[in-house]
């Protein structure tokens, strides 16, 4: 449990250091383009005119942090509201070369349920394709499984279950907000690696 929340977290967290360190990236161009000699010069502004400062190019060891933390709160609101959901869930999964060239895409779609207070994936296609009748079956009969096994689970001994669940997810929130203290980050731009910008740290 606790390595896909960590891992969902991780993408999420990533993704959005990345738009950061590219809208910082820019900014940093923008100002330091020459201005096109064509282009109508604007009015000068009055001396007494508030004038924002520019955008960081860089993030701060704190800023990076913040984002962090947002992105856990965030992360672990979704983690709660989801529960509540029947949806399709696409993984694809990227394997690179020494190179850092990819070397294979693996696509697998999934239904998550919702069975007597567990969530359960169902896998429904990989690489784009539909299962053939034997996978599917074989989908079919562990879901089946888990409903005959929970269906006759007495009151008690789902209540404790449910309690047990709900510690652990707690817990897997609890590791997540840690990580923002427990390193040092530093942004320091991006790479092109297998013809995607990675982050560097």
């Amino acid at each position: 449990m606790r390595s896909s929340v960590v891992s969902l977290f991780l993408l999420s967290l990533l993704s959005l250091l990345l738009l950061t360190g590219t809208l910082a990236h820019a900014q940093g161009s923008s100002e330091g383009a020459t201005p096109d000699a064509a282009a109508p010069k604007a009015d000068t502004a009055p001396a007494s005119s508030v004038v924002a400062p520019p955008a960081p190019a860089t993030l701060s060891s704190e800023e990076i942090k913040s984002l962090i933390r947002q992105a856990a709160e965030k992360d672990i609101e979704n983690d709660r509201k989801q529960r509540d959901y029947t949806y399709s869930e696409r993984v694809e999964e990227h394997k690179l070369s020494g190179h850092g060239e990819v070397k294979s895409t693996e696509i697998r779609v999934y239904d998550v349920l919702e069975i007597y207070g567990e969530q359960m994936r169902r896998l429904i296609s990989k690489d784009g394709k539909p299962l053939s009748d034997k996978e599917a079956a074989k989908e079919d009969e562990h879901i089946q499984k888990v409903i005959d096994h929970r269906k006759n689970e007495s009151d008690s001994d789902r209540a404790k279950r449910l309690k047990q669940e709900e510690k652990s997810r707690e817990e897997d929130r609890e590791f997540v907000k840690e990580v923002a203290d427990a390193y040092t980050f530093s942004f320091v731009g991006t790479e092109s690696l297998g013809g995607a910008r990675q982050l560097c740290d």
